[in-house]
């Protein structure tokens, strides 16, 4: 799966922390871990997350594609939490004691370097495969805020950030890379569908369906992205109004009457 998505676009990103900080290299061997992978915990400004998004937008970069939650938006508990405490000056420095982290799984990590008064490492082709929701609402959050004033209000918001390399071109490693986007994302409730999701079977049916002008939802966030994308239904009923009629549904008047879960 990471493979098939990596092929499609590219994409290198500066992953920074303060000068004092610490980038921890896990050794696999000094841990007996099977597969030596390269792996890097970091703990990261915020505005770096935010920047990563921003970057992945402006180059129509699928960071997220890999992860089988997608953003469920600002409206979720979870996510009004997360929106709540980084607008909050008082409470956004315990951001790193309260968030579960993030995890990109990289084509390949640089070494480290030290520049302009951070500690640096270059990671390319990055996919966000856990902490889509806090990556989105980073983004959400930061947006609606002065660009000129993020450096100053967020200095000192952190988030932990969990770095794998694994290259798309080594099929050994696709099955471990496979089950890293399954466990990180078993910790909360998901269904199996969720799972299954990104696979192009998955993805035909729902095209086909779309198609004919009825949207199936499997990801989590099919609904929330449905209801941005047609927030009229007019072009879902000039493609479906022959079987509406045929059942006499032509009375439908709202997008999520269109929805199959």
């Amino acid at each position: 799966m990471i493979n098939q998505i990596v092929n499609k676009k590219k994409m290198s990103f500066e992953i920074r922390t303060i000068n004092k900080g610490t980038i921890l290299n896990i050794d696999p061997e000094a841990y007996k871990m099977t597969v030596p992978l390269d792996a890097k915990y970091v703990l990261v400004p915020v505005i770096n997350m935010y920047e990563i998004y921003k970057v992945a937008k402006e180059k129509e970069y699928p960071i997220f594609d890999a992860n089988i939650r997608e953003y469920l938006g600002a409206t979720g508990a979870i996510n009004k939490k997360i929106m709540e405490t980084l607008k909050n000056p008082g409470e956004r420095v315990n951001f790193f004691y309260y968030n579960n982290g993030i995890t990109i799984i990289a084509e390949n990590i640089s070494n480290e370097n030290t520049s302009g008064g951070f500690k640096k490492l270059s990671i390319d082709n990055p996919q966000i495969v856990n902490g889509c929701q806090t990556v989105s609402t980073i983004y959400e959050t930061l947006s609606s805020l002065p660009e000129q004033t993020l450096e100053k209000e967020f200095k000192d918001t952190y988030v932990m950030l969990k770095i794998l390399k694994i290259p798309s071109n080594d099929v050994k490693l696709q099955t471990l890379s496979n089950n890293i986007v399954t466990y990180n994302n078993s910790q909360n409730a998901i269904n199996q569908k969720a799972f299954a999701a990104n696979t192009q079977a998955f993805i035909r049916v729902q095209t086909e369906f779309r198609k004919k002008g009825f949207l199936l939802c499997i990801k989590q966030s099919d609904k929330n992205t449905f209801s941005k994308e047609f927030k009229k239904p007019t072009k879902l009923l000039e493609l479906n109004s022959a079987i509406l009629e045929k059942f006499g549904l032509s009375d439908i008047s709202k997008t999520k009457d269109l929805e199959i879960d």
